[in-house]
């Protein structure tokens, strides 16, 4: 969380507007404005936009995002002239969305090749490269918010072409666009935007949203504010709001009340005005529920963890857990191919890593990467055929395809802590078996878990930490180096022959240690609860998270439910001797998409 404060004097603008409990209230550099209809919360904003235009920050521009100016563009674009929008945006000193929208609006697809091939690769050595890049970048955005992804048609003057990720129907860039709702629109545009901000101004920007709620469906507005809220290129962010929706996303601090012209102090009767007036809550349960932000934040991993497991899918080349695996892949047999077993790849981020990071000039083609995934995503399947072409790797669904001792490497990755406890031995066995007698396991898990789960079987969530890796292996492991400060994910290569070893008695062994330290380490967070709570402190995120305090609890209960399961079964192969892979358990319980995230 930003920790830098911001005090208002009472400027005129404040005074003009009638607002009263400005003056040396701190703010953030995230701030959610909460009210009622005529609380001030709008014309909260207004004041803001005045007061900083009189008083600009040095280096940044202020920009108001909203719907109004997506239509005003569109209709007044048929009387401007795009080379003098051009010549303001991109020879000038603004930076304004409406002014971007007008342009966008008039140019139409012309300007979203010009932004592309020409103005994001001024500065560039290698202008194609840096432009396929910077459409890469935007996408990755398009894609996550509404599910779009740009396309370039080569058979037609390298016209665009816009994608429908889920179903892959694709039309020329101004049919799909003419049926996009406000909201996507909306979404669209800013994408672009942004990364223009970023890339050509180079510069940073304050964001003053009203009601973003009013066109967007609430799942892509928590989508939208957390990615405005995690950009480097935003500034400052003031979003004046009645959704509900939003209120996790920020901490105690960052939320502002006003009721009456007056903005409230933060205090403890602040949460039960904040829910009054956004739903009208009174004296109900769901009020104690969601009454802090700590409560909130534990009640909601708890929560996760009736939901099965989200399969990461973002690829990118600067990954911690890519960096990893190539900085132990490039000490082994550094002169000859590797060829690695990405074993459970769930939507292979690792393989598009390796390509991503091909394209950036990283020497990753030694690699020869094939994957093992029981239950393969069709639509990534299809998507990375597509990307990367029909012969992309050799993808084993089942244990037996696997070629018996052929690997230099297996990389079990964010894997190990979602199979069932009795299956341990067994998969181990596999790794065992398609490594070659020289080549190692690259074990990678994060140290804490940031969302609950469920995972496919009948054992919650185990994540392994150093002293449970040495003692399922049965003697000290190194812990790979992290690649920077503050990373979250621990890394051990394992020779083939430890790997081998793995018994019953070993994985007992690992559960003993890992039921110790979760319940050390949850009676030092407990601890640490008890002492703020009688210091009368506000409790935090800077001081105390209450989702790792989650984490931990859940953590515990699960290694003692796994060591039960674990004592109650046969051996570990035994269940699925046959030759075939063991069920996928699909609970019928919360999706991921019921939860705010």
């Amino acid at each position: 969380m930003r920790d830098n404060t911001i005090y208002f004097n009472v400027g005129l603008p404040f005074i003009k507007k009638g607002l009263q409990g400005i003056a040396s209230k701190p703010f953030q550099n995230r701030n959610l404005l909460i009210g009622k209809n005529g609380s001030g919360k709008t014309r909260f904003l207004n004041a803001l936009r005045e007061e900083l235009h009189a008083n600009p920050i040095p280096d940044t521009t202020t920009v108001i995002l909203d719907f109004p100016s997506l239509h005003a563009a569109t209709a007044q674009a048929a009387g401007e002239a795009g080379s003098e929008l051009y010549s303001i945006l991109f020879s000038g000193d603004s930076a304004d969305f409406s002014e971007f929208l007008n342009l966008v609006a008039h140019d139409n697809s012309d300007f979203i090749l010009d932004l592309i091939n020409t103005q994001l690769t001024m500065r560039a050595a290698n202008p194609r490269k840096h432009a396929k890049d910077s459409l890469k970048g935007i996408n990755s955005h398009i894609r996550d918010l509404i599910g779009y992804e740009i396309i370039f048609d080569s058979t037609q003057e390298n016209r665009p072409r816009i994608r429908k990720v889920s179903s892959g129907r694709e039309l020329p860039y101004n049919e799909m666009l003419a049926e996009f709702s406000p909201g996507e629109q909306f979404i669209f545009y800013l994408c672009f935007f942004l990364y223009y901000v970023d890339t050509v101004k180079q510069g940073k920007l304050i964001l003053l949203m009203d009601e973003p709620e009013i066109h967007l469906h609430p799942q892509v507005l928590i989508k939208v504010i957390k990615w405005l809220y995690q950009s480097p290129v935003v500034e400052q962010l003031w979003v004046a709001s009645h959704s509900l929706f939003l209120v996790p996303i920020f901490h105690f601090q960052e939320i502002s009340l006003f009721d009456n012209n007056t903005l409230r102090p933060r205090d403890s009767k602040m949460y039960k005005q904040v829910y009054n007036d956004l739903v009208g809550l009174e004296d109900i349960g769901l009020f104690e529920m969601l009454k802090s932000m700590d409560n909130w934040a534990y009640y909601q991993f708890i929560a996760d963890c009736f939901c099965t497991p989200r399969v990461v899918g973002k690829a990118n080349e600067k990954d911690e857990q890519f960096q990893l695996f190539m900085r132990k892949a490039a000490g082994e047999k550094s002169d000859k191919p590797l060829r690695v077993l990405d074993y459970g790849a769930g939507k292979f981020r690792l393989w598009e890593c390796l390509q991503l990071g091909k394209e950036a000039g990283e020497k990753t083609d030694r690699v020869i990467y094939d994957a093992y995934e029981p239950y393969p995503d069709p639509e990534t399947v299809n998507w990375n055929k597509k990307q990367y072409g029909k012969s992309m790797f050799s993808l084993y669904t089942k244990s037996l395809q696997v070629p018996k001792h052929a690997y230099d490497a297996v990389v079990l990755m964010n894997v190990l802590h979602e199979i069932d406890i009795v299956q341990w031995q067994e998969t181990f066995q596999q790794i065992h078996n398609a490594l070659k007698p020289d080549g190692i396991l690259i074990f990678q898990e994060v140290q804490t878990l940031t969302l609950g789960e469920q995972p496919f079987g009948n054992t919650g969530y185990l994540i392994l930490g150093a002293d449970e890796v040495n003692a399922l292996f049965g003697q000290p492991i190194p812990l790979e180096p992290r690649i920077k400060t503050g990373d979250k994910s621990n890394c051990w290569a394992i020779p083939s022959d430890i790997v081998g070893r793995i018994d019953r008695a070993a994985i007992k062994r690992c559960l003993q240690v890992l039921i110790e330290n979760s319940k050390k380490t949850l009676k030092e967070q407990f601890a640490k609860k008890l002492e703020l709570a009688h210091s009368g402190k506000p409790v935090s995120e800077l001081n105390f998270s209450a989702r790792e305090y989650a984490f931990w609890s859940q953590q515990y209960i699960n290694a003692l439910l796994a060591s039960e399961r674990f004592d109650e079964s046969v051996s570990a192969a035994e269940p699925f001797a046959a030759k075939q892979e063991p069920p996928k358990i699909i609970f019928p319980g919360l999706n991921h998409d019921t939860i705010l995230q």
